[in-house]
């Protein structure tokens, strides 16, 4: 069997088992965020099992606003453990109830687990606590980040608008040198335990791209673990691109440009029709995009489109003519190109579209 062709078929397996076309009971276990799952592939099985024993220290301390509602509180004492369930519950889920008391249970930490809710010296009530959350347990608290970042004194917000609910370290970290912030209200920032790199994930995904198949599987991959905020750069010898956007957590905008070239427009134009793209808007050039949740079938599709438009539109011979160059809006973050087989180079097409 040829390189390209087992560098598809693996993609398609993991693709499947990760999104869950193939029922496999480690997928269960994958707790990772937001795109970024936590998989171990084993070269002799094949099988792919979650990580363990990753998790955060967590702080959080957060004033709240004098006029929250007393039925809101209680509500929030409820989700702490520290008060009865309310009658009726106004705006959380039982996912935020992870809060735990005592010892600490992971080793090397000092201080006791604790949460509390009480008033501070102003009279306001102060949230603060100490935790040691799982990836998972992170992720379901972004609601409550939320929650109290709209309710947060006006002295908790940043120039910007943003407000800093807390503090995160990993758990092999010696210094704070994390928050947790909460932008324009509901996109919480803050940065993830990182699991194995996207080549982890194909049989030969540390070696150089080679075919145009083998491109494609690669892309492939590279998407599934697109985040949000996260943008993807192919640049040609030409002026012609594509570019990928994690522009929601919900949605990855794949766009093409086919530069300036008159003599290449009215054929690239139907051909990119005949291909699925759809025409220039206010945002985008020819585009297309990927609702998540999706199947293995619709990233491997994206793929094909995107090496249709770049060998039969923008006449790129072989993927050794691209420059691959990405970015993320998540600090301390980077898009994982590392599947690609290439090296990213810091050229950018000027006037993308920003994930904002």
């Amino acid at each position: 069997m040829s390189t390209s062709s087992t560098s598809a078929s693996s993609v398609l397996r993991v693709l499947a088992m990760i999104m869950g076309s193939t029922h496999h009971a480690a997928v269960a276990d994958v707790v990772f965020h937001n795109g970024s799952h936590g998989l171990c592939m084993s070269e002799s099985t094949d099988t792919v099992s979650a990580m363990v024993n990753a998790y955060y220290h967590m702080q959080l301390s957060v004033t709240l606003r004098a006029e929250v509602p007393e039925n809101e509180i209680a509500e929030l004492r409820w989700h702490l453990g520290s008060g009865p369930r309310p009658q009726s519950l106004l705006a959380l889920s039982d996912e935020v109830n992870v809060f735990l008391r005592g010892p600490a249970y992971r080793r090397g930490s000092d201080p006791d687990l604790m949460v509390d809710l009480s008033s501070g010296v102003d009279g306001k009530l102060v949230l603060t606590a100490w935790q040691e959350p799982a990836p998972d347990e992170v992720d379901r608290l972004e609601a409550l980040f939320c929650w109290l970042a709209a309710r947060a004194d006006a002295t908790a917000s940043n120039d910007n608008g943003s407000v800093c609910v807390g503090r995160l370290r990993f758990s092999d970290e010696p210094e704070w040198t994390n928050t947790i912030v909460v932008r324009s209200g509901d996109r919480v920032a803050y940065p993830r335990i990182p699991g194995p790199p996207a080549s982890k994930l194909l049989p030969d995904g540390d070696s150089e791209v080679t075919t145009w198949d083998d491109f494609a599987a690669r892309l492939s991959v590279t998407l599934m673990r697109l985040c949000e905020g996260e943008c993807i750069t192919l640049d040609t010898d030409g002026e012609g691109f594509v570019q990928f956007l994690g522009w929601s957590s919900d949605e990855v905008i794949g766009h093409v440009s086919l530069g300036k070239d008159p003599l290449r427009l009215p054929d690239g134009e139907a051909a990119m029709r005949e291909l699925g793209w759809h025409e220039p808007d206010n945002l985008f050039d020819w585009h297309r995009r990927i609702q998540r949740p999706v199947s293995g079938d619709e990233y491997q599709g994206a793929a094909a489109a995107t090496v249709s438009a770049l060998r039969g539109v923008l006449d790129v011979r072989s993927p050794q003519q691209l420059a691959l160059s990405s970015f993320s809006n998540n600090f301390g973050e980077e898009p994982d190109v590392s599947a690609m087989g290439m090296t990213p180079t810091p050229r950018q097409v000027e006037g993308y579209p920003h994930a904002d």
